[in-house]
């Protein structure tokens, strides 16, 4: 977590990085200085790539107010251009507080005008990039409106050849949805252009007051590795050097009663001791959890002996993706998923 340490009577926000605990061998929280955004990494194994992954999570106060500064985007690109040394698969995403109507969020380079001197063949064209994966080059957005933060932005993406994904990409290609009230869109994904061809999946969800005050979730999906998806999927260590894990058969409703007398009724008494004797002035995450997982072992356990189990070996043809979703809001967050497709 990464969040504002100065005590008002205002609330304040931050941003947080979530994923499944069995998901940790492949990500790393990367500590930086700069506060408008939290940096992570994840294994490029994992997206069948030969670099690691990098992912910076973005929260940039509006305009105008105690918060807001006009060195965000600088400082972003510092750390930025650090990171590019060690990858160049490199996505931001969250909020910007930035409106950039539909301007191109790249330099036109004219071949036609070098043609004489052969400087075209030593200057890479970005739009390729995007024509070579059948990607739009001009994106489309519900948002007309710019602001200053929005020039920045555009700015930054031309001198370090990012990619705006809103408007361009997925299920939002040609539409450019709104990201905040309805009104406005603020909120972006965007990638280097190397990255781009990992990408399945760009989309603004409907808002949620559960999960934002006035923002659209973003949900940013990706192709990964088939095992990845397969050992998220039975919840094991993608690292694994086990080629093979262990099932519980199916549910037997005829095995009720039997599934019922095998259920420890020692753990029961000594969960329920637990419950009984816990000081709910202190109750936090990790005894919940902790409680939660006790339950769930006395039921596995139980299942194990009743229906048996079975051993499972990775099926070679198929495939995954690993899907991001980004909730601004008063706490910026994402999380991790990862699903099996058919592929």
């Amino acid at each position: 977590m990464k969040n504002r340490k100065k005590v008002t009577k205002t609330r304040s926000g931050g941003i947080t990085v979530g994923y499944k605990e069995h998901l940790k061998t492949m990500i790393e929280i990367i500590d930086t200085e700069c506060k408008y955004v939290m940096w992570f990494q994840v294994n490029g194994k994992a997206f069948n790539l030969d670099k690691p992954v990098v992912f910076g999570v973005v929260y940039i106060p509006p305009e105008y107010t105690r918060y807001s500064s006009d060195e965000a985007v600088n400082e972003i690109e510092q750390e930025f251009l650090r990171f590019s040394n060690i990858s160049n698969y490199i996505c931001l995403l969250g909020d910007f507080n930035a409106r950039t109507g539909c301007d191109d969020d790249f330099v036109i380079i004219n071949e036609d005008e070098h043609g004489d001197n052969n400087l075209s063949d030593f200057i890479e064209n970005p739009i390729n990039a995007l024509e070579a994966l059948s990607i739009p080059t001009k994106r489309e957005s519900m948002d007309k409106g710019k602001n200053r933060y929005g020039n920045m932005l555009l700015n930054f993406c031309k001198g370090n050849g990012f990619f705006i994904l809103n408007g361009r990409l997925g299920r939002d290609q040609n539409i450019g949805r709104f990201t905040c009230r309805n009104a406005s869109v603020v909120d972006y994904c965007i990638s280097t252009p190397e990255l781009l061809k990992t990408f399945k999946d760009f989309e603004v969800l409907d808002s949620s007051k559960l999960l934002s005050d006035v923002h659209n979730p973003l949900s940013i999906t990706f192709f990964c590795d088939k095992n990845l998806a397969i050992a998220h999927a039975e919840n094991v260590d993608y690292f694994s050097k086990k080629n093979t894990f262990t099932k519980i058969k199916r549910w037997n409703s005829e095995k009720i009663k039997d599934f019922q007398n095998n259920i420890d009724v020692e753990k029961i008494a000594e969960l329920e001791y637990k419950l009984t004797n816990t000081d709910l002035t202190v109750v936090n995450k990790n005894m919940i959890n902790s409680l939660i997982d006790d339950l769930c072992n006395i039921f596995v356990k139980s299942g194990q002996t009743t229906f048996g189990t079975y051993t499972v070996k990775q099926n070679k043809k198929r495939g995954g993706i690993l899907e991001i979703r980004i909730n601004p809001g008063l706490m910026r967050n994402v999380n991790l998923h990862v699903k099996i497709t058919g592929n």
